[in-house]
């Protein structure tokens, strides 16, 4: 009977140790890929990043993040340089921008973020970096805000938005569908709504030939 009790607990131990995995630790990037029971974690200089909770851990090099995936599509955004934890959702893609750092996050509803470190701009349908501007889209309509300082430029009422720019003075032209508008910074109009009535407006606007798409910057030669 002893030796029987004593063969149990021998297997029952071998079965413990088999399903308790010890850690496996490979490098990836800077940071330590953890493995344990087939998921995985990220580990830097000691600390847990991520628990070993994720079925697929990668780094994206263009866009200095870890990504990493649970089942059900929920992925973890780490960033490569900080290795802070951005935030989580169910995504579709992910792509860089045309600016070093910033990327685009698509997510399962269609939804689309603008991302660079810790900071978010969305979701929105489309969003669009261009130089230091982003254009964000919902309903068909367009709104503009500048990256850098953090502004918003325009709101989210028009069918096209141009960022006309004179050296370090810019304007924004809008169109709600029926004429173009504009809002400024350089004082001319104080950042309020300005109509074409000026002829100062309306000599240096006639000027620019606006492509046919919604959305876009210009640098223009025009003293207000």
């Amino acid at each position: 009977m002893k030796k029987l009790l004593l063969l149990i607990a021998m297997v029952a131990m071998c079965i413990l140790v088999t399903s308790c995995e010890e850690k496996k630790v490979v490098m990836l990037g800077d940071c330590e890929l953890t493995e344990a029971n087939g998921k995985f974690g990220l580990r830097f200089e000691g600390l847990t990043i991520l628990s070993n909770d994720f079925t697929e851990i990668k780094l994206d090099e263009q866009a200095h993040v870890y990504l990493a995936t649970r089942e059900g599509g929920l992925v973890s955004f780490v960033d490569a340089k900080t290795h802070s934890t951005l935030f989580s959702d169910y995504i579709e893609g992910i792509s860089p921008a045309n600016t070093p750092d910033f990327f685009y996050v698509k997510t399962a509803d269609n939804k689309t973020y603008l991302v660079k470190g810790s900071t978010t701009w969305g979701p929105f349908e489309t969003i669009i970096l261009q130089d230091n501007y982003v254009f964000m889209q919902d309903n068909g309509k367009w709104g503009v805000a500048s990256i850098s300082p953090r502004v918003g430029l325009a709101p989210r009422n028009y069918v096209k938005i141009y960022i006309v720019k004179n050296k370090s003075t810019f304007a924004v032209l809008v169109n709600d569908g029926e004429a173009w508008k504009m809002f400024d910074n350089d004082g001319v109009t104080n950042g309020a709504a300005y109509d074409l009535s000026s002829k100062i407006l309306e000599r240096e606007i006639g000027k620019i030939t606006l492509p046919e798409a919604s959305i876009g910057v210009l640098d223009v030669a025009w003293d207000l």
